[in-house]
């Protein structure tokens, strides 16, 4: 499989259209063009799967996502669910980025004056 099959998934669902309408709109926009591309993608990791080795990395990647299966493709049931987790990361990541900053505030003093400016 080349990643223009993933590429694909992304351009479909995240085309100008879709993007912060409602959640039956981005469900229905997901039914019609997406969910064919899912269904032939666990196509052929069941067929990559069959051919392979049963032990290896590609392997176990695929079993890892056949297993998951259900959770990977709960975005074509819900249209409120993300194709990938990227803006809740891109919200948390000032918080994650400022526990390792702070932890070395120096004092009882500093890590006061560090959480007042992070209020």
């Amino acid at each position: 499989m080349r990643l223009s099959r993933i590429r694909l998934e992304y351009e479909t669902d995240q085309l100008e259209k879709i993007r912060g309408q409602s959640p039956a709109l981005r469900l229905a926009e997901r039914r019609t063009f997406s969910k064919p591309l899912v269904e032939k993608l666990k196509v052929w990791f069941e067929q990559q799967l069959s051919r392979g080795p049963r032990r290896g990395k590609l392997a176990d990647a695929l079993r890892y996502a056949l297993v998951r299966w259900d959770g990977l493709t709960r975005f074509l049931h819900d249209g409120r669910v993300e194709l990938d987790t990227n803006p809740v990361e891109r919200a948390i990541r000032p918080v994650a980025l400022g526990r390792k900053n702070h932890l070395f505030a120096g004092s009882d003093g500093g890590g006061a004056r560090w959480s007042t400016c992070a209020r």
